[in-house]
């Protein structure tokens, strides 16, 4: 039995389709936000929402950037 990436799970999910293409491109912005597929499923936002909800909540934190992940990805090095 072959296993679906998590990527592709969630390219089928959103776009109908597991293949890097098209909308569900990796690099593709269907939604005009400025932010690539492949930023919006690292954190967990929906591609096809426009920027106000794309980001997670941000905070500094002792000089640090701090970023509420909804969704972690185990395949997504942050």
């Amino acid at each position: 039995i072959r296993r679906i990436p998590e990527r592709d799970l969630w390219r089928r999910d959103n776009f109908g389709i597991t293949a890097n293409s098209g909308d569900a491109a990796d690099i593709a912005d269907p939604d005009g936000d400025g932010l690539p597929n492949l930023l919006e499923y690292a954190l967990g936002a929906d591609p096809l929402a426009q920027f106000a909800t794309a980001l997670p909540p941000a905070a500094a934190h002792e000089g640090r950037l701090r970023l509420a992940l909804p969704v972690p990805r185990a395949d997504v090095l942050y």
